[in-house]
Protein backbone atom coordinates (compact mmCIF):
# COMPACT_ATOMS: atom_id res chain seq x y z
CA UNK A 1 0.00 0.00 0.00
CA UNK A 2 1.34 3.24 -0.92
CA UNK A 3 2.43 5.85 1.88
CA UNK A 4 -0.06 8.90 2.12
CA UNK A 5 0.71 12.21 3.14
CA UNK A 6 -1.75 14.48 4.58
CA UNK A 7 -1.72 18.05 3.75
CA UNK A 8 -3.45 20.39 5.74
CA UNK A 9 -5.35 22.85 4.09
CA UNK A 10 -3.45 25.99 5.48
CA UNK A 11 -0.38 24.78 3.62
CA UNK A 12 -1.60 24.23 -0.14
CA UNK A 13 -0.83 27.31 -2.40
CA UNK A 14 -4.11 29.62 -2.64
CA UNK A 15 -4.80 32.11 -5.65
CA UNK A 16 -7.34 34.68 -6.19
CA UNK A 17 -9.31 36.55 -8.58
CA UNK A 18 -11.51 39.06 -8.46
CA UNK A 19 -14.45 39.95 -10.42
CA UNK A 20 -14.93 43.98 -10.40
CA UNK A 21 -18.02 45.03 -11.85
CA UNK A 22 -18.56 49.13 -12.58
CA UNK A 23 -21.79 51.09 -12.12
CA UNK A 24 -23.16 49.67 -16.17
CA UNK A 25 -22.97 46.10 -15.29
CA UNK A 26 -19.51 45.49 -17.34
CA UNK A 27 -16.30 43.15 -15.89
CA UNK A 28 -13.03 44.00 -15.72
CA UNK A 29 -11.15 40.90 -17.69
CA UNK A 30 -6.93 41.09 -18.20
CA UNK A 31 -5.07 39.29 -21.17
CA UNK A 32 -1.63 37.88 -20.04
CA UNK A 33 0.70 36.89 -22.38
CA UNK A 34 2.29 32.92 -22.06
CA UNK A 35 4.59 33.61 -19.34
CA UNK A 36 6.31 31.74 -16.43
CA UNK A 37 7.08 28.45 -15.72
CA UNK A 38 3.69 26.77 -13.72
CA UNK A 39 4.52 23.07 -13.66
CA UNK A 40 6.82 20.19 -15.00
CA UNK A 41 5.23 17.54 -17.55
CA UNK A 42 6.96 14.52 -19.09
CA UNK A 43 10.94 14.58 -18.78
CA UNK A 44 10.76 17.48 -16.88
CA UNK A 45 9.59 19.58 -19.99
CA UNK A 46 8.04 22.97 -18.32
CA UNK A 47 4.93 23.84 -18.72
CA UNK A 48 4.48 27.06 -18.77
CA UNK A 49 1.24 29.52 -18.41
CA UNK A 50 -0.93 29.94 -21.76
CA UNK A 51 -1.58 33.32 -23.03
CA UNK A 52 -5.30 34.22 -22.32
CA UNK A 53 -8.65 36.67 -20.97
CA UNK A 54 -9.90 36.20 -17.95
CA UNK A 55 -9.98 37.73 -13.80
CA UNK A 56 -7.57 39.57 -12.72
CA UNK A 57 -5.67 38.10 -9.82
CA UNK A 58 -2.73 35.87 -8.78
CA UNK A 59 -1.02 34.17 -5.61
CA UNK A 60 -1.75 34.93 -2.11
CA UNK A 61 1.51 35.74 0.28
CA UNK A 62 2.58 34.15 3.43
CA UNK A 63 0.71 36.20 6.39
CA UNK A 64 -1.90 37.90 3.80
CA UNK A 65 -5.55 37.55 4.33
CA UNK A 66 -7.11 35.91 0.74
CA UNK A 67 -9.39 39.52 0.94
CA UNK A 68 -6.14 41.94 0.72
CA UNK A 69 -4.42 39.86 -1.64
CA UNK A 70 -7.37 40.31 -3.92
CA UNK A 71 -6.86 44.03 -4.06
CA UNK A 72 -3.77 43.88 -4.04
CA UNK A 73 -3.77 42.06 -7.25
CA UNK A 74 -6.19 43.77 -8.80
CA UNK A 75 -4.06 47.26 -8.26
CA UNK A 76 -0.79 45.39 -9.34
CA UNK A 77 -2.43 44.08 -12.73
CA UNK A 78 -4.90 46.83 -13.73
CA UNK A 79 -3.55 50.03 -11.31
CA UNK A 80 -7.65 50.68 -10.46
CA UNK A 81 -9.03 49.86 -6.91
CA UNK A 82 -12.75 48.60 -6.09
CA UNK A 83 -14.32 47.43 -2.57
CA UNK A 84 -13.86 43.75 -2.74
CA UNK A 85 -16.22 41.53 -0.65
CA UNK A 86 -15.01 40.50 2.67
CA UNK A 87 -15.86 36.64 1.55
CA UNK A 88 -15.34 35.09 -1.48
CA UNK A 89 -18.31 34.57 -4.01
CA UNK A 90 -16.61 31.00 -5.55
CA UNK A 91 -13.80 28.94 -4.67
CA UNK A 92 -12.20 25.76 -6.74
CA UNK A 93 -9.40 23.37 -6.82
CA UNK A 94 -7.33 23.90 -9.62
CA UNK A 95 -4.07 21.99 -9.96
CA UNK A 96 -2.29 21.82 -7.36
CA UNK A 97 -3.67 25.20 -5.52
CA UNK A 98 -7.08 26.24 -4.17
CA UNK A 99 -8.54 29.92 -6.00
CA UNK A 100 -10.89 31.87 -4.39
CA UNK A 101 -13.27 34.14 -6.44
CA UNK A 102 -13.89 37.83 -4.74
CA UNK A 103 -16.91 40.00 -6.29
CA UNK A 104 -15.45 43.90 -5.91
CA UNK A 105 -17.65 47.15 -6.55
CA UNK A 106 -17.36 50.59 -6.78
CA UNK A 107 -14.30 50.25 -8.92
CA UNK A 108 -11.77 53.68 -8.79
CA UNK A 109 -8.85 54.77 -11.34
CA UNK A 110 -7.94 54.07 -14.40
CA UNK A 111 -6.58 51.14 -15.78
CA UNK A 112 -2.76 51.16 -15.98
CA UNK A 113 -1.19 47.64 -16.93
CA UNK A 114 2.33 46.87 -16.11
CA UNK A 115 4.48 44.49 -18.44
CA UNK A 116 6.31 43.20 -15.63
CA UNK A 117 2.86 41.74 -14.21
CA UNK A 118 2.55 39.56 -17.90
CA UNK A 119 -0.77 41.51 -18.73
CA UNK A 120 -0.73 42.74 -22.19
CA UNK A 121 -4.13 44.55 -21.70
CA UNK A 122 -7.32 44.98 -19.66
CA UNK A 123 -10.66 46.02 -20.60
CA UNK A 124 -14.24 46.38 -19.45
CA UNK A 125 -16.45 43.91 -21.15
CA UNK A 126 -20.34 43.30 -20.57
CA UNK A 127 -20.80 39.67 -19.02
CA UNK A 128 -22.51 38.31 -21.83
CA UNK A 129 -19.41 39.43 -24.20
CA UNK A 130 -17.12 37.59 -21.81
CA UNK A 131 -16.56 34.34 -23.99
CA UNK A 132 -14.53 33.13 -27.19
CA UNK A 133 -11.16 35.30 -27.31
CA UNK A 134 -9.44 38.90 -27.63
CA UNK A 135 -7.29 40.14 -29.94
CA UNK A 136 -4.82 42.99 -29.16
CA UNK A 137 -2.22 44.10 -30.88
CA UNK A 138 -3.08 41.43 -33.42
CA UNK A 139 -2.55 38.45 -31.23
CA UNK A 140 -5.26 36.55 -30.11
CA UNK A 141 -5.80 35.91 -26.17
CA UNK A 142 -8.39 32.97 -25.90
CA UNK A 143 -10.51 33.12 -22.85
CA UNK A 144 -9.78 31.26 -19.74
CA UNK A 145 -12.60 28.72 -19.94
CA UNK A 146 -13.29 28.23 -16.07
CA UNK A 147 -12.85 31.81 -15.88
CA UNK A 148 -15.80 32.62 -18.21
CA UNK A 149 -17.70 29.55 -16.61
CA UNK A 150 -17.25 32.30 -13.07
CA UNK A 151 -18.82 34.91 -14.27
CA UNK A 152 -21.44 33.77 -16.31
CA UNK A 153 -22.52 31.36 -12.87
CA UNK A 154 -22.05 34.35 -11.02
CA UNK A 155 -23.98 36.30 -13.18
Amino acid sequence: MPNRVKIKEEDVPSTVRVLVEDPSGRVLLVSEKEGKIIDYGLNNKPIRKRRGTGLPGGGVQKGETLQKAALRELQEETGITADIEPEPVYEEWKRSSKVYVFRATNPRGEIKVKSEENIVAAFWVLPSRAHGSFKHDGVDYPAYESHMNWINGIF
